[in-house]
Order: C-alpha cells, then structure tokens, then sequence
C-alpha cells in the first residue's frame, strides 16, 4: 500500500495530490482550529465519522440530481447561515457528486474560497476530483454550468473503498481503462490481467493504478487547464455517455462511459483510424471488468438528440474523441449528420 504524507503529484503547482490516509493528510492540510465546513452525503458521514465529524458539515443529496443549481443555492443559503466568509475552507468528502457540487460552491460563493477533496469512491479518485473542471447539471444536461478551478488538494485512499459497493468499483474502472486508452498502455496491458476482485483484495495493485490513472489525467491537464485542445482528449467516450445516462437511468456514469467507449472505437474502425483487433481487445476487458458492452439500440434516436445539444457542440460540428490505438486518441471534428451516419446501429459492441 503506498502511504504517504507528501503530495505525489502537483498540478498547475497548485493542486496538490496525495496518496495515503486521509485522516492524517487532512490535519497537515487545514488549518488547526475551525474555519473549515465538510460537504459530504449521508452514507459517508455513517461510514466515515472520523473523517467527518471534525468541522461542521453540510449534507447533500446522492446520485445525478443532487447536483443541480437548487442545490448550489441551498449551500450558499446554509454558508450564510455559518457566517462562511473568503477565510473559509470547503471540504468534499465523497463520490463525484460530492466532489463536483463542493468544487462547484466554493468556486463560486464569495467569487471563490479554498477548497479540497477527500474522494471516497474509486471513481472520484481517478477522474472526478482530479483536475479542477466543477460543475451542476441543468435540466437533466450533465455538467452544462460549471468553473475551472483547481481544488488545493486530493487526498486518494484506497482504505476508504473498502466498503465502495461492486457496482460503483466496477464504474470507476471504466475511467480507469478510459485513462489507459488516452495515454498508458502499460497500464491496459496491467488491467488485461488484474481483476476487480484481485484490486479489493490488496491495495499495492489499487494504488498502482490508481496513481498511474491520474498521472495520465495530470499530464494533459498541465498543458491544458481550460481544455481549449489536449484536454479534450480525457473525454473519451463521454459524448456517447452523457446521452446514455440522460435517457437511459438504469447506467450509471461508469457503465455509461464504458459503452461510449466502445461506440468511439467502433466509430473509428469506421474511419480507419483504429484495428478490429484492437477494440475486440479492449471489448474483452470491459467486460471482464464487469462493465456493459452495449446500451439498447432502440434508443438510439433518443441518444443522438442528446448529442445534439452536448456542451462541446460548436455551431454544426462536435468534437469527438477517437482511439487510433491502445494508448493513443485524436480529436476528431465532425458534422453531427456525420456522426449520425458512422454510429454503430449495435450502440456499442456485440
């Protein structure tokens, strides 16, 4: 287990990221008395009381629809209340919900105050708190209103997925293997082998790879914080994803992500950007992760009217990010009436 009390990496040299525990990380990181307020849900305040019980806390709602400006405001509401001013620390400790509604708060009340992430859940920890993009959803939109601020801390530990449920690990190794596509295929090579229940079973592996997921998120986002090009690339698969969690609720994002995944390869065997062989390969450890391969092609009318309006459009074209092989990915710019015509009728690979 890799356990330490110094930052592994530093983004933009001011978001810090560690790797170890998280009670003892968090009282070297805040100051010794007061000024600091936790956001967190429900579940995490029951099974982490030592790390919430601290400072005051503020809970949120849990899944997609807690994260919504309603929920912004009732937050200011209760900052107010708190007597919350710019000397203040904000804490979200949680999944990605948590982490995006924290971020989004403290970016925006009193044009912004000093904020971290304590991430809970193996999804959270490689992508969501990593990176500094906060956002809310609108109207069922994900992610449509939102900052780019770097929080001025991370803290990933494993421990703390010990309780994670299957299902929600299973959502977090989509982003994992979603990170080893973009940039490391050294790591697609280790998740070919390491199955989920190896990981829970031993965090030296979990750690690893954890580590190594962020590393391929960190580099891209120090050359581009405000993703006006290289980031792009970190949504692979999410253009597809965002559609099917909007019109399809029983996925969660994980499960999503891994379809759209595979709509993205598909697309780009189309193109002649990448081999049959390689998205079989990449097909094959989806699903021994335990993640979906395909959404259902009925809705296919209804995901590609969400696309339509996904925030990344620009005019008539959107920028969809396509594999050209295990552990590199172009952005791709296309009409929507191009897209329409190269997604796969499957929706995702049978």
């Amino acid at each position: 287990m890799i356990r330490s009390t110094e930052p592994f990496l530093v983004i933009k040299r001011k978001s810090s990221i560690y790797q170890g525990d998280a009670s003892e990380i968090l009282s070297l990181v805040l100051p010794r008395h007061g000024r600091v307020v936790i956001l967190t849900d429900e579940n995490v305040a029951r099974c982490h009381p030592e790390l919430v019980g601290r400072y005051p806390h503020l809970l949120v709602g849990q899944g997609e629809r807690a994260k919504s400006l309603a929920a912004a405001r009732q937050l200011y509401l209760q900052f107010i209340e708190l007597g919350v001013d710019r000397s203040w620390w904000v804490v979200g400790i949680g999944g990605g919900v948590v982490c995006d509604l924290a971020g989004f708060v403290a970016s925006t009340y009193m044009r912004g105050l000093k904020f971290g992430f304590v991430p809970t859940t193996l999804l959270a920890q490689v992508d969501a708190s990593v990176g500094g993009k906060n956002a809310v959803n609108l109207n069922g939109y994900k992610n449509m209103v939102g900052t780019f601020t770097q929080p001025h801390f991370v803290i990933c530990d494993s421990k703390l997925l010990h309780s994670l449920p299957v299902r929600e690990f299973r959502a977090g190794m989509a982003e994992v293997i979603k990170a080893a596509i973009i940039g490391n295929a050294d790591l697609f090579m280790k998740l070919e082998f390491l199955t989920n229940r190896r990981m829970r079973m031993g965090f030296k592996h979990l750690d690893q790879v954890i580590r190594a997921a962020i590393e391929v998120k960190a580099a891209i986002v120090q050359h581009d914080e405000k993703e006006q090009g290289e980031r792009k690339l970190l949504n692979l698969g999410h253009t597809f994803a965002h559609a099917i969690e909007k019109c399809e609720p029983k996925f969660n994002h994980g499960e999503a992500v891994a379809v759209g995944i595979l709509i993205a390869c598909r697309i780009a065997t189309r193109l002649g950007l990448m081999r049959e062989e390689e998205v079989a390969l990449i097909a094959r450890v989806i699903g021994e992760h335990q993640l979906p391969l395909s959404a259902p092609p009925y809705l296919i009318p209804k995901f590609l009217r969400a696309i339509a309006k996904d925030k990344k459009r620009a005019g008539d074209r959107l920028s969809v990010i396509l594999p050209q092989g295990i552990g590199s990915c172009r952005i791709h710019s296309m009409t929507f009436e191009e897209l329409s015509e190269l997604f796969p009728k499957e929706c995702g690979y049978c």
